[in-house]
């Protein structure tokens, strides 16, 4: 499965999760932070899924009649067996599916993430081995800085400082690798003093 890497913004839209289990909950888990308008339907929910905040639910089993609401992408988080018939009903309507446990059921797959801030990075291998996925993830993660939140926070302020100071484009662009080369060896922000020197 040839994947091709793309961050879709999903704050207001709905994500339709069809299961009940713990497939399920971890997908919910995984988008409760986008800000996605989350609906579950299962002919059985979870008391933990049941528990989550913000989220709507109905016991039942999934219907065509749930992609009337147009959502981003549905999950079908059921059996092989269900989770084929939700893929053939949601391609009919030109909907992506998520098939759990089954990437050739697939239109999108959730990749290993590493995240701080606004900072996001995605590791797929196609389905090919989520344990690869998750190691490369942890390597990755001590890589990042600890602090790497405030510092994507302070650098857009310290790129219209250097653009004000630096007409020249490539010097700018010298200029910003360094000071967030130097970001990264002291894990955080510059002082004034400290970004100053960078524009002397």
């Amino acid at each position: 499965m040839s994947c091709f890497p793309l961050f879709m913004e999903l704050h207001g839209r709905e994500v339709l999760v069809c299961g009940g289990s713990g497939h399920a909950l971890e997908k919910l888990q995984r988008l409760a932070h986008t800000g996605a308008r989350l609906r579950v339907v299962s002919p059985c929910i979870s008391q933990s899924i049941q528990n989550l905040e913000d989220i709507v639910f109905e016991e039942r089993p999934f219907e065509e009649k749930d992609l009337d609401s147009t959502p981003a992408f549905v999950i079908a988080a059921e059996s092989d067996e269900e989770n084929l018939r939700i893929r053939s009903i949601c391609k009919a309507h030109h909907v992506l599916v998520n098939a759990v446990d089954q990437p050739e059921a697939c239109d999108l797959i959730f990749p290993a993430l590493v995240s701080a801030g606004e900072l996001s990075i995605g590791i797929c291998t196609g389905g090919r081995s989520p344990t690869v996925a998750v190691m490369l993830k942890e390597q990755i993660r001590e890589l990042i800085p600890d602090h790497m939140a405030e510092i994507l926070d302070w650098l857009p302020s310290a790129r219209d400082t250097v653009r004000a100071a630096v007409e020249d484009r490539a010097a700018q662009r010298s200029a910003l690798r360094h000071i967030a080369a130097k970001c990264f060896e002291l894990d955080r922000p510059l002082t004034p003093d400290e970004l100053k020197a960078f524009l002397l």
